[in-house]
């Protein structure tokens, strides 16, 4: 669904359920991931239909800290970012809304022909995609981040594509 949730199959279901239905109810019992998946589905209604409000309420101010905890605004993206102020990892994949990526297309046409330096890159040229949302940012678009804490494997050597394997076999 979303790279980076490793997802339960019923809680794909009760996902597509919600994303597809007026009125849902759910009755888990404790440790299903209930404010999880209602975080997630939150996050999509606001990828999917810009201009949702969202409210977030929960039997305690811990559900729904936690629902807001795992779904934070950008201020800043990029390799450059000293490690004692970091907060997290971009994986490599992003949703954008249709807005979003109108307004990404916009940006590339107005920078691609560009031989100067681009955030971290030295040029558009050579720029990653952190660059590219940088630039969002800065042109003031709200980008959030959905952490993710398993379900995925970062590969950058032969080793760690023999590690993913052996994980996967399990």
């Amino acid at each position: 669904l979303i790279s980076g949730i490793d997802l339960a199959p019923f809680q794909e279901a009760t996902l597509r359920g919600l994303m597809n239905r007026n009125f849902s109810m759910c009755v888990w019992g404790r440790g299903c991931g209930k404010t999880f998946i209602a975080s997630v589905f939150c996050f999509l209604q606001c990828v999917f239909n810009p201009g949702t409000k969202i409210l977030v309420a929960g039997p305690t101010f811990r559900t729904a800290r936690f629902i807001f905890n795992n779904l934070e605004k950008i201020v800043s993206i990029g390799k450059g970012i000293p490690l004692n102020e970091a907060d997290g990892e971009f994986i490599g994949i992003g949703i954008f809304s249709k807005s979003a990526a109108q307004e990404l297309f916009k940006i590339l046409d107005e920078v691609k022909d560009s031989t100067n330096k681009f955030h971290e890159a030295e040029s558009f040229e050579t720029a990653d995609l952190t660059d590219v949302i940088q630039e969002l940012i800065n042109k003031n678009n709200e980008v959030f981040a959905l952490r993710t804490y398993k379900g995925w494997i970062e590969i950058h050597s032969v080793d760690d594509i023999k590690q993913a394997e052996n994980e996967l076999m399990t």
